[in-house]
């Protein structure tokens, strides 16, 4: 394992604030943003659309990276391990125990192709990138735990959490149908679960960011985590903000594709101000705020009330 460097996998909910969080976290070089890597497989096979400008397959990062990690791949290899993928997420979410030692074992073990092919991509990034850090977005706990059975480096697993009325409104104001919707609420459930259970390891370190700590004091917060995961020896680039939480961002280092958050990728914005929506908490939304709390009880209840 190389000790130097690290690996941040951002987990929790989706509409919590990661895309913007992780790009704010990636302004310096030595840290690669590699966004929502449980979509690459797919995205790359796609050939969508990069921040930078240009498609995956002509990427100056992600064509490299390929180049690098998968030489002579073709789209039906990726469409292989985007299914092995969704096989070992399956599969390790059926198990309590992420620290149990024969777990760890026997998934190693039984996933061993998805996990050499995800270890392939973590050293490839390194290496085209030339950072010490990897910014990941995915969300899912399992890719988390991906990132620690790969053995690459230091995994710092940050759950963000926000309150699940507001993640529901959210998601809500996506159009999603009253199915998928449930879908996006139970998974708020079952993370918090997953996330709050994890154990500290010697390779595993866990933090916990409220969404709202984070959007009363953004710089601080920023600078505590990149404290964190970062080689003290090495300064690091940090957002400056002004009394109004607003700060300049670079997107010349930013290799960032769909799904992660559309809005944010296609509005691309140099000067970002950190605010918390409020019309989620309109009472129009009452029903849909009992019926978040009935399920994602107790968790919800937990985290809204802090009991």
């Amino acid at each position: 394992m190389t000790q130097s460097k690290s690996i941040l996998a951002i987990s929790g909910s989706g509409r919590s604030g990661t895309t913007i969080l992780s790009v704010l976290l990636s302004q310096d070089p030595a840290i690669l943003n590699i966004g929502q890597s449980r979509d690459f497989w797919r995205a790359f096979q796609q050939d969508r659309p990069c921040t930078c400008g240009a498609s995956l397959h002509n990427c100056l990062l992600w064509s490299k990276v390929v180049s690098e990690g998968f030489p002579n791949w073709t789209a039906r290899d990726f469409e292989k391990v985007e299914k092995q993928m969704r096989a070992f997420m399956q599969d390790v979410d059926r198990t309590e125990d992420w620290s149990d030692p024969s777990f760890l074992e026997l998934c190693s073990a039984t996933h061993s192709e998805f996990i050499k092919a995800f270890r392939s991509f973590i050293i490839a990034c390194y290496k085209v990138s030339n950072a010490h850090t990897l910014v990941d977005i995915s969300k899912s706990p399992e890719i988390a735990l991906a990132f620690r059975l790969a053995n690459v480096s230091n995994v710092f697993v940050l759950n963000v959490v926000r309150d699940p009325r507001a993640v529901a409104c959210s998601w809500a104001k996506k159009g999603l149908d009253k199915a998928a919707l449930n879908s996006q609420i139970d998974a708020w459930k079952s993370r918090q679960v997953r996330l709050n259970s994890w154990t500290v390891e010697e390779d595993l370190l866990l933090k916990k960011l409220d969404y709202q700590t984070f959007v009363n004091n953004p710089e601080f917060e920023i600078k505590t985590i990149l404290d964190w995961v970062g080689p003290n020896e090495i300064p690091i680039m940090k957002p400056q903000m002004t009394k109004e939480k607003t700060t300049e961002v670079s997107w010349v280092h930013q290799h960032l594709f769909p799904p992660a958050n559309e809005k944010v990728l296609a509005e691309k914005k140099t000067s970002v101000t950190i605010r918390a929506p409020k019309s989620w908490r309109n009472s129009a939304y009452w029903l849909l705020h009992m019926r978040v709390l009935y399920r994602t009880y107790p968790s919800g209840l937990k985290y809204i009330f802090g009991i």
